[in-house]
């Protein structure tokens, strides 16, 4: 069986849209050129026994050439060879052990748990003082009794978030694909199975079906709105723990004619179906908890106050003024209301960042972890994934920049089609200048969003499938990914014709709501104010000061909705040319383009 590291280059030459060099898998992985070439040797023998060749040439690197069909295969027995290898490691057995204690009944001795994970009863023993600091970080406790053996105690969506946490943090890529085009395409012609406790699988194939002939029947408006992962992990979760005797809190049925929107009353008909086929009523606390609302018992967040501690503190111990950036502020307040705002609890979202970023960037994930333990409730459940996104958004402040060039026009696909595509549209325009990110979607989107926005190239986090050139990533776009991007990007602009400037750049964020469009108007409204604030200090009446925050927020309104002040208001005065030249920089850099009635009223604040 090939070792940790040799799968790890499987999986790299499995993903890579170009050819994969020796000293980049030496450099990702810590070791000389030297180790990895005699991985490969190993590597080109377990090709060689499935019949793929993996062709090499000096200078250049290794590649593979076969049809897409084989690839997935592929990926499928890399996938059970990943975990079965994975299986051996004390992470890996420390996960299952909490997953056997989160699913049993009662004690569980540490010879059973030896037994069925087949290692020595010593090696459980060992373990245990590990298990109980990751119980510790979700408020669970580990229960030892003599000649009982081991359980979990705590509040059930304490115990529920831990056991979320180690289902969602043990799948990789292929099978956060396979789990959800087995719901939206209903693929289901080859033999997938999650790598699941075997105690949960039942619960797990129940949901999925019901998930997969909901997902025929009904619009995909919904689908926007949930997120598909996190309804299945969920409801799975709380079928699983009321069969055990575990409801989240109390015994209220869930009243549907309360319910005013028929998209929700179409979903809330759903889940009371499968909770049927288990002989359960739709309890008002379960629903709430599957898609994810606000939880009894957690106070809400001061939002504004968070994010403004959160970049202070982070900026005095990483020595930078990330304080400048007011963009920061904007994306990191909307990224932290989308989690926190409703009090509820956040969703444990795929995301396979969080060894990267703890490799790449020990220190700023370190002190955003600091950051969240002394800022946010300990109510909330502080967790490895939530940090990694926040660090992104630290990330991006430093190496956000704007070019305007010939452009490719590129789609991004990630696991959830919401959360962290800005960042990664800010990281991957960054490095390559010739990219334009125009969308994001979910991997059930994507054919309808390579239509609507004349897509050239599509960047996925996925092995997929498509009539487009696919360049597959890791979340966190690597150097190596980003030279991908690039020679495919090359090659585009050489090859393909530029497409046709019918289409308008889509900003990174879906607007479906009202209360979307709200916020959208205040964070921009804020933002363009900051920035004038910035630049013309000096010249800023302090008496008007109020006026002028409220003022910009109300241009940034009537410029959304597309009712500026009509031009016959404009002045003749001349001597303040200079001052309005400086504003409509200032709204520029922000996105905004006032008409010269807008500026001619806003000066008034100004000395």
């Amino acid at each position: 069986m090939l070792g940790r590291r040799e799968l790890q280059i499987v999986n790299q030459l499995l993903s890579a849209s170009a050819v994969v060099r020796t000293r980049d898998l030496a450099d990702q992985m810590g070791v000389s050129i030297r180790t990895i070439k005699y991985d490969l040797e190993r590597v080109r023998d377990w090709f060689s026994e499935r019949q793929v060749a993996l062709f090499s040439q000096p200078n250049k690197g290794y590649w593979l050439e076969c049809d897409a069909s084989l690839l997935m295969e592929l990926r499928h027995e890399l996938s059970q060879a990943e975990h079965l290898k994975l299986y051996t490691s004390r992470t890996m057995r420390v996960r299952r052990i909490l997953v056997m204690l989160l699913l049993s009944e009662g004690y569980v001795t540490a010879a059973l748990m030896a037994d069925e994970i087949d290692v020595s009863r010593n090696t459980i023993l060992a373990d245990m003082n590990e298990v109980e600091r990751l119980a510790g970080r979700f408020h669970v406790e580990l229960s030892r009794e003599q000649r009982s053996g081991y359980r979990v105690l705590g509040e059930e969506r304490r115990l529920r978030s831990l056991l979320e946490h180690l289902l969602v943090s043990n799948m990789n890529n292929y099978e956060v694909y396979k789990m959800t085009t087995r719901i939206t395409r209903r693929d289901r012609e080859r033999n997938f199975q999650p790598m699941f406790d075997s105690r949960i699988l039942p619960e797990y194939e129940l949901v999925e079906s019901a998930l997969a002939h909901y997902f025929q029947e009904e619009s995909r408006e919904i689908w926007q709105q949930l997120d598909i992962m996190i309804i299945l992990i969920r409801l799975t979760i709380s079928l699983k723990r009321l069969q055990m005797g575990h409801a989240m809190e109390g015994y209220q049925v869930l009243d549907i004619g309360a319910e005013k929107s028929d998209i929700r009353r179409s979903f809330i008909g759903f889940m009371q179906r499968v909770y049927l086929q288990k002989e359960f009523p739709l309890l008002r606390a379960e629903y709430r908890y599957c898609v994810g609302s606000y939880a009894s018992g957690m106070r809400e967040t001061d939002i504004a106050k968070l994010t403004e501690d959160m970049i202070e503190f982070v900026a005095w111990r990483e020595g930078v003024d990330y304080g400048l950036d007011q963009k920061l502020y904007t994306n990191l307040f909307a990224h932290l209301s989308l989690r926190l705002g409703q009090g509820g609890l956040p969703g444990n979202e795929f995301n396979p960042l969080n060894s990267e970023i703890k490799q790449q960037y020990p220190t700023l994930f370190g002190h955003v972890y600091e950051a969240c333990k002394k800022f946010i409730s300990n109510e909330q459940v502080i967790q490895e994934s939530f940090i990694s996104f926040i660090v992104l958004h630290f990330l991006v402040s430093l190496e956000n920049q704007q070019v305007h060039q010939r452009k490719v026009r590129t789609l991004y696909v990630c696991s959830t089609g919401r959360g962290v595509a800005r960042l990664i549209k800010n990281r991957v325009e960054a490095g390559i200048g010739q990219v334009e990110m125009v969308a994001y979607c979910s991997i059930v989107e994507v054919e309808e969003m390579c239509q609507k926005h004349a897509i050239e190239l599509i960047i996925s986090v996925f092995p997929i499938e498509s009539t487009l050139p696919v360049v597959v990533t890791d979340a966190l776009p690597k150097k190596a990914d980003l030279e991908m991007i690039r020679q495919e990007v090359a090659r585009i602009l050489l090859e393909v014709p530029a497409v046709i400037d019918a289409y308008e750049a889509v900003d990174l964020v879906r607007q479906s709501s009202h209360e979307e469009i709200s916020e959208e108007i205040i964070l921009k409204g804020f933002e363009a104010y900051q920035q004038v604030k910035d630049v013309l200090a000096d010249e800023m009446d302090r008496k008007l000061e109020n006026g002028l925050l409220l003022h910009i927020f109300l241009m940034v309104q009537r410029y959304y909705f597309n009712k500026q002040y009509d031009l016959v208001l404009a002045s003749e005065d001349s001597g303040r040319w200079e001052l309005k030249e400086r504003l409509t920089a200032v709204f520029e850099q922000c996105g905004l383009y006032f008409q010269e009635a807008e500026l001619d009223a806003i000066v008034y604040y100004f000395k």
